[in-house]
């Protein structure tokens, strides 16, 4: 019993150090919809430490946000042929924006590659989604090798809608006078192209 009880403790330790260390990534960029359209994007998959057999997450859209039906009338996602062995993957639909994604190989087989595209998704925009800025999230990341479990943070991204209302150009304000962000929350000396949080508030520099 006691044998037992520390090959569990040693287990749980091991999964906690892979948590605690892991710099593995699923996540999403930043991206603009137009309200009565639909759009592709890609769930990208960054995993410089571990080769991985299999996954599972929940991503949350916000209202007026979708993934578009496909022909069979299942969610719209492919995984990526280039890092794709003999994988088999299942999306759930539990409604109000939630979806379930898990993903495993019977051979144990690990992706190609260690970054990029894992995931192609088609998302449809309600003709009624008002413009402005709108949050997602890939939440409940686990992803597994042939060892063990490692559970990357939860990421969010955000959502650009037609004008996005209460989006500002911010260039003269990306000059070291006010506290410049990545939507990470990290801070930055310089401010290319992109979305940017500014003293609080998200602003796009154009």
């Amino acid at each position: 019993m006691k044998k037992i009880i520390l090959s569990a403790v040693l287990t749980l330790l091991t999964m906690t150090v892979a948590m605690a260390e892991t710099n593995d990534r699923l996540y999403m960029n930043d991206f603009q919809v137009t309200p009565g359209k639909n759009m592709k994007v890609d769930i990208i998959l960054d995993n410089p430490s571990s080769k991985f057999i299999a996954f599972e997450f929940s991503l949350m859209l916000p209202d007026g946000l979708r993934i578009a039906l496909n022909k069979k009338g299942k969610p719209d996602a492919s995984l990526d042929e280039d890092r794709n062995e003999d994988h088999t993957m299942t999306t759930k639909d539990n409604g109000n924006g939630h979806y379930k994604f898990v993903c495993y190989s019977m051979e144990n087989s690990e992706f190609n590659g260690t970054e990029g595209a894992l995931i192609h998704l088609t998302l449809e925009a309600d003709a009624a989604m008002t413009d402005g800025v709108y949050t997602g999230k890939i939440e409940g990341i686990m992803l597994s090798t042939q060892d063990v479990d490692i559970y990357p943070a939860d990421e969010t991204f955000t959502i650009l809608a037609g004008n996005a209302t209460g989006i500002s150009t911010i260039s003269s304000q990306a000059d070291g006078s006010a506290a410049v962000y990545d939507m990470q929350g990290r801070r930055l000396t310089e401010a290319p192209k992109g979305l940017y949080i500014v003293n609080g508030r998200k602003y796009v520099i154009k």
